[in-house]
């Protein structure tokens, strides 16, 4: 019997200003990354069989400049819903939230992140294609995780709104139905 190792679709949402709405800092947010410093970041393993297991979520430490030597962490928080397999492909969409948990910033809203994942198996290697929605802030980046710890930047998009703003004006509601971005990208056999 063939034991199947599971891939690791991983979505990310980071900040990369030096600080953001207000003298909040995080550390080291920068592009690409995999995906240890993000102010959210959740992942979801698949397989050939489809999803094979719960979703997982993290986030990077945040500081405030009055603050500097205390961090404080988001509790992210994932759902996978209407994962299927159908004609051979692996379907699947993920939510993932998380706010900025520092006590000034009581009652701030979620990054709310929201992908519908398409896998496509060819041959040896696959085709991952998906629709990102929810806030545009901050920026965000898509991961693949091989079963063999390879991984491949799928996609990066850029938020157009800065980092004293867009913690503000952009973060308010889930805005599931905001199509973020598109993406599509061929992973080769053998990774």
């Amino acid at each position: 019997m063939e034991v199947m190792m599971s891939y690791l679709l991983v979505f990310k949402r980071y900040a990369p200003f030096e600080s953001f709405g207000g003298g909040f800092h995080g550390r080291g947010d920068s592009r690409p990354s995999y995906p240890d410093v993000a102010r959210t970041w959740a992942g979801v393993p698949f397989d050939r069989s489809g999803v094979t297991g719960a979703g997982v979520g993290a986030a990077s430490p945040t500081t405030h400049r009055t603050t500097r030597s205390r961090e404080y962490i988001s509790n992210v928080r994932v759902t996978v819903t209407d994962a299927r397999l159908e004609d051979g492909l692996v379907l699947f969409t993920a939510h993932s939230a998380g706010s900025n948990p520092h006590p000034i910033a009581v009652g701030a809203p979620d990054i709310d992140t929201y992908i519908d994942a398409c896998i496509h198996f060819n041959g040896n290697g696959l085709t991952v294609s998906g629709v990102v929605r929810g806030n545009d802030f901050p920026n965000l980046e898509v991961f693949l995780k091989t079963p063999t710890d390879r991984i491949h930047l799928l996609h990066h998009w850029e938020t157009s709104h800065g980092g004293l703003s867009g913690p503000f004006r952009r973060l308010w509601g889930r805005k599931e139905k905001q199509v973020i971005t598109r993406f599509s990208t061929d992973v080769p056999g053998g990774s």
